[in-house]
């Protein structure tokens, strides 16, 4: 039998293209992926940029009571003219009702069902009403609700049940995969992430996703687990210039806290070849001697090293010095080069419309549309 290969596996900027169409058009997109890749943030980003508020629901962590409503004890005249006892279920404040205002500035919500396939099967099951008939309880959602879902994959070892057919047919169904072009543009450059990541990581991209199901018991780097990286080089960053205001972050130790955090953040081995790498940030070029002679100046044979200079020049490029600066980075190869103006374009985009930048632009226009930087 011939296998089939699945070909709604999907980078994150084709995920954000179809959760936009499945929105516009009304209907429920369901994201699959491993843990730790983004399926959350792509989500967020699409709520943004389509002007929605955001309810992220986690379905594995929901009573029953949550989507069917809390029963509440009334009265009801009957046909024999008296008063009977009836309940009848209120929805709780999470979805919003068709009598709803908009919140200011938004054009609707976008409510993400997360988990989906880690809840109870009675929790599911109640989902069916709201993602089919779009109604909690008798009450009807607000028609600028949009839904989308998202889970783990059964293969992952991640806990997962199976939805079953009936609310299978109720979505569409996309798998995200890790991309490294698109994380490094949409992620670490656009979140202005430590260059010290960016450089590593562009040197051995390997290392931004090492997630295995098979070591369930055991942390892994993936764009989840950087992400709290950079925010822990943050935290150490603002200390060292607290006691070094006049300090360049090129020299700067890790502090003593940060391995044995790093180790079990992104497992033992890729934090030690981080925080080695790290600690070679210090034999760098600084960028005062680039200035002096850029045509000159030695440019670093070590592929990381090299990364991280041309990221250090990338974020102190100014109108007046980026002639100096390009005499430097045309130095380097063309896939350096490349790497600069992407970071120029997602932290300085005001530099790029400059006639010296357009200049350095003109013979890498293709190169760039293709990446997206244009």
């Amino acid at each position: 039998m011939t296998k089939l290969f699945k070909t709604n596996i999907v980078t994150p900027d084709t995920a954000k293209d179809i959760i936009k169409n499945s929105v516009l058009a009304n209907r429920v997109v369901m994201i699959s992926g491993q843990p730790g890749i983004g399926k959350s943030e792509i989500v967020r980003q699409v709520a943004k940029e389509l002007d929605l508020e955001m309810i992220d629901h986690r379905l594995s962590t929901s009573a029953i009571e949550d989507l069917t409503g809390l029963p509440q004890f009334t009265k009801a005249t009957g046909s024999d003219n008296k008063e009977h006892d009836l309940a009848k279920f209120t929805p709780l404040n999470i979805f919003p009702m068709e009598w709803w205002k908009i919140p200011n500035g938004k054009k609707g919500w976008l409510l993400f069902f997360d988990e989906i396939n880690s809840a109870d099967q009675s929790i599911v099951a109640a989902c069916y009403k709201i993602i089919l008939d779009r109604m909690v309880g008798l009450n009807k959602l607000h028609p600028n609700c949009h839904i989308v879902c998202a889970g783990n994959r059964a293969e992952d070892n991640a806990i997962t049940n199976s939805l079953g057919t009936a609310m299978m047919s109720r979505m569409s169904h996309i798998e995200l995969k890790v991309d490294f072009d698109m994380w490094l543009s949409n992620v670490a450059l656009k979140n202005n992430y430590d260059f010290r990541i960016i450089a590593f990581l562009k040197a051995y991209p390997e290392l931004l996703n090492q997630f295995d199901p098979e070591k369930d018991t055991e942390t892994y780097s993936c764009p989840r687990t950087w992400e709290f990286i950079n925010d822990y080089l943050y935290q150490a960053t603002e200390e060292y210039f607290e006691k070094e205001p006049e300090g360049r972050v090129t020299k700067m130790p890790l502090p003593k806290w940060f391995q044995p955090l790093a180790s079990g953040t992104i497992t033992p081995d890729t934090a030690n070849k981080f925080c080695s790498f790290c600690a070679n940030i210090s034999k760098m070029i600084t960028f005062e001697q680039i200035m002096a002679d850029p045509e000159n100046c030695e440019v670093p044979e070590e592929i990381d090293i090299r990364y991280a200079v041309i990221l250090v020049c990338s974020s102190h490029i100014e109108e007046d010095n980026i002639s100096k600066i390009w005499k430097y980075i045309s130095r380097f190869d063309r896939s350096n080069q490349i790497l600069f103006i992407r970071d120029v374009a997602a932290n300085k985009p005001n530099l790029i419309t400059r006639k010296d930048f357009r200049e350095i632009l003109k013979d890498s226009v293709d190169e760039l549309k293709e990446l997206g930087v244009l």
